[in-house]
């Protein structure tokens, strides 16, 4: 259970707009259904006044893991990003071209620390292994 967090912009710009305000990540135990509840929620603008706010449950779905496809397996380093048989910036560029992205059938070997994420981590694993 995650409590007693607070999200806070102080630069003075504030948000607007649509898109994401918070992204929690997390590892699941089983695969299956699960219903995230938010619970209470207080939004305010810059003059600390709250703003009106509701935030609904989610149904989450953990699946299993991506089956990695025939055609992608690979006795080389997982560093080797492009199965080019080198470790190089090429293998970099195939990480960035993904950073950020969900993990695909098309991208998973961008992941290659294997946690889920493409992220500084997987560039830093292939920067180190040339």
């Amino acid at each position: 259970m995650i409590t007693g967090f607070n999200v806070l912009r102080l630069d003075g710009t504030g948000l607007n707009g649509s898109g994401p305000l918070l992204s929690i990540k997390f590892k699941a135990k089983k695969v299956g259904k699960v219903t995230f509840r938010p619970g209470d929620c207080t939004l305010g603008d810059s003059d600390g006044i709250e703003l009106p706010s509701v935030v609904p449950n989610l149904e989450i779905e953990i699946v299993e893991e991506l089956p990695m496809p025939e055609a992608d397996i690979f006795a080389g380093p997982k560093e080797d990003v492009n199965m080019d048989g080198k470790i190089n910036i090429l293998d970099l560029i195939v990480v960035t071209k993904y950073f950020g992205e969900p993990i695909t059938e098309n991208n998973q070997r961008a992941d290659v620390n294997g946690d889920r994420v493409i992220n500084i981590l997987d560039l830093v694993a292939v920067a180190n292994a040339f």
